[in-house]
């Protein structure tokens, strides 16, 4: 029974984790509103932050152990992420993934058009992936699979006319110089 009792997560209130949550909201909305090499700057910030939070998760999980992070509660029904061992480990790898895709997206794409939309679609497509990995219900699970989905078809389909095997525009201006 011991046993049984530590295995059961903590819950943390929403109460506790408000305020870094407001600012990895406003944080993320800001971004969102940004152009060109600023949206790209932002969207690097975000995803540093995104291993920073799954970083001091991990801590948290290994120090005390799996945990529910309730966000909002209407009678039975509770809006809660729930970080244990898998997915703090998936966080840090989903949010490291990140923090390099949006690295070499920000030296690539400098200057170029699309930067900050490539920027907004990377940053919705990353919070919707480590938002899935904590959640807590398969209901959620299935909505935030399928806002993944659909933010992760937007980014992939941002050059509509790339012809299949073509070489980008920029790689022929490197390779005429």
């Amino acid at each position: 029974m011991n046993q049984l009792s530590s295995m059961t997560p903590a819950l943390l209130h929403a109460s506790d984790w408000i305020t870094p949550l407001l600012l990895f909201g406003l944080m993320a909305v800001t971004t969102m509103l940004r152009h060109g090499n600023e949206a790209s700057e932002g969207a690097a910030w975000v995803a540093r932050m995104f291993f920073g939070l799954a970083v001091v998760l991990a801590g948290g999980v290994m120090l005390v152990g799996p945990m529910l992070i309730e966000l909002a509660a209407w009678g039975a029904a509770r809006l809660t992420l729930r970080v244990d061992e898998l997915s703090s480990l998936l966080l840090l790898v989903v949010s490291f993934l990140g923090v390099v895709v949006m690295r070499h997206a920000a030296d690539r794409l400098e200057g170029h058009a699309m930067q900050a939309r490539f920027s907004r679609r990377l940053v919705a497509t990353l919070t919707g992936v480590v938002v899935l990995v904590m959640s807590s219900h398969w209901l959620m699970f299935i909505e935030l699979a399928v806002v993944t989905s659909l933010s992760l078809h937007l980014l992939l389909k941002l050059y509509r006319k790339r012809e299949a095997f073509g070489i980008s525009e920029r790689d022929a201006r490197c390779q005429a110089a």
